[in-house]
């Protein structure tokens, strides 16, 4: 969907623990398509390792190039 968008996507993302102590990064985008405001949750994650910003940089990466953005 995204390989041929050639407008800005703005990501936002959210991280928490569970009580659990299961860890979670929620990924979500908003983009601008043919005169409208677009936004969709693009990936929630389960955290496999400690939260270092080089984990979650390299986590989210990953789901930016699965969905060719």
């Amino acid at each position: 969907y995204f390989s041929n968008y050639d407008g800005v996507v703005h990501c936002a993302m959210d991280g928490w623990s569970s009580p659990l102590v299961s860890s979670y990064l929620g990924v979500v985008i908003s983009w601008w398509r043919d005169g409208k405001l677009r936004r969709a949750t693009l990936d929630f994650l389960k955290l496999k390792a400690s939260h270092t910003g080089q984990y979650q940089a390299e986590t989210v990466y990953r789901t930016f190039e699965w969905f060719g953005l």
